[in-house]
Parts: structure tokens; C-alpha cells; sequence
């Protein structure tokens, strides 16, 4: 894939960032998800400046991918708790084939 460049602005500040064209998509993604939050942020807080609010933002995001993060862990902790109890009940291993 070919990298091309992607302008983005937040709080007024132009970023350019090389990217293929699947990254392209989430990093625009992800500069819209910042301006709603900075909207956001900036609508709860009455007196906040630039820094403060980019700050906030990042604190945030992070928190809310950690939190994902551990969903989709413990997600895929009950799958394989499910597939084994499964797997005892049929009495047959589940195994990857060798060819």
C-alpha cells in the first residue's frame, strides 16, 4: 500500500501525517472522535485553555482504549472458558490439525 499524506487539524494546529489508505480512514476517524471530546471537554469546563484541553482529551481516550482493552480480555478469557467446557462435554480435544 502506498503511504500518502493526511493534514489534520486539532485546536487549530495542522498536522501532517504519512499514511496507507486504511490508516488514512482511522486517523480521520480519530481526529473527528478529538474534536468531540474537546467540545465536549471545553462545554463542562468553563475557563480551559489550549493545553489543558488536549491534556484532558488524551487522558480521556486512553482510559476509555485501557478500558476496551480489558473488556475484550476478559471477553476472550469467556470464550475459551465456553470452548473448553465445550470440549469436555463432547469429550473430543479440540486440536489444530496437522497436515
Amino acid at each position: 500500500m502506498e503511504n500518502h499524506s493526511v493534514k489534520l487539524n486539532i485546536l487549530g494546529r495542522q498536522f501532517t501525517i504519512k499514511a496507507n489508505e486504511q490508516e488514512q480512514k482511522a486517523l480521520l476517524q480519530a481526529e473527528e472522535l478529538i474534536h468531540e471530546r474537546i467540545k465536549t471537554l471545553q462545554s463542562e469546563y468553563t475557563v480551559i485553555d489550549k493545553l489543558n484541553v488536549a491534556i484532558m482529551c488524551c487522558i480521556h481516550v486512553a482510559t476509555e482504549y485501557i478500558r476496551h482493552q480489558d473488556e475484550t480480555e476478559a471477553n476472550v478469557e469467556t470464550a475459551l472458558s465456553r470452548l473448553l467446557s465445550i470440549e469436555k462435554r463432547l469429550n473430543v480435544p479440540i486440536v489444530a490439525q496437522e497436515e
